[in-house]
């Protein structure tokens, strides 16, 4: 297993005032129109602001699987989260490639939109990693909230013999491996653990907050480990 903080990263980030920009992709190796999307979200890696204004994240859903190729990247819990945005009204639907800013549906990339989000004020949030322990703060303006951390793998290939993609190579970044998600109430310094059986090329570590009754995104950030 994979510890990520065994992996001697130091992060010490602390997000400004504004609201950081969360961008979710579902994906599938098993759909033909996914590849597209994630190539274009996998040229974020070089994005200039990545990580203190631009946070992503891809999750592939299982309900591609019984289509002739299961996605080893695939978990109930990622399709679960993109059917639960649908029902609280984020989304008008549950398919593949979905896009979303901060929790809420954006078809942009289907019009080959630019991808932008309105600033808004937002809470700080503080994310540090030293000495083999991650911490983070942050200071709740809602009574009660969910922290959520996820451990990101990239420069990870997949050479698919079966179903829509066969015989490509696929190829991923900001794929998330492992999430935790706990609730909590206002003032909070946190340590948690995320481990993974992938082996990456390059791991990262993203952090943020929601309402624990909407899903709606408060405050992200995240960096390399």
């Amino acid at each position: 297993m994979v510890f990520f903080n065994t992996l001697n990263a130091d992060i010490n980030i602390t997000t400004t005032n504004n609201q950081t920009t969360m961008i979710e992709l579902f994906s599938s190796e098993g759909c033909s129109s996914c590849p597209r999307a994630e190539k274009w979200m996998n040229e974020l890696v070089t994005n200039p602001n990545l990580w203190s204004e631009l946070i992503p994240l891809v999750y592939h859903v299982d309900y591609w699987d019984n289509l002739g190729w299961k996605d080893r990247f695939a978990k109930y819990e990622y399709s679960y989260k993109q059917r639960e945005y649908r029902k609280r009204g984020h989304s008008k639907g549950v398919y593949t490639p979905g896009f979303y800013i901060n929790a809420q549906e954006w078809r942009g990339w289907f019009k080959f939109e630019m991808l932008n989000h309105d600033v808004k004020e937002a809470s700080k949030l503080h994310l540090e990693v030293h000495n083999n322990k991650v911490s983070v703060n942050y200071k709740s303006p809602l009574k009660n909230y969910e922290l959520h951390m996820a451990l990101l793998g990239f420069g990870l290939r997949t050479k698919v013999p079966k179903g829509e993609n066969k015989g490509k190579t696929l190829e991923h970044d900001f794929v998330v491996l492992e999430e935790k998600k706990v609730t909590l109430s206002k003032v909070l310094s946190h340590h948690t653990l995320l481990t993974t059986d992938v082996k990456a090329k390059r791991y990262a570590l993203v952090v943020w907050t929601s309402d624990v009754n909407s899903m709606k995104v408060l405050q992200s950030t995240g960096g390399w480990l």
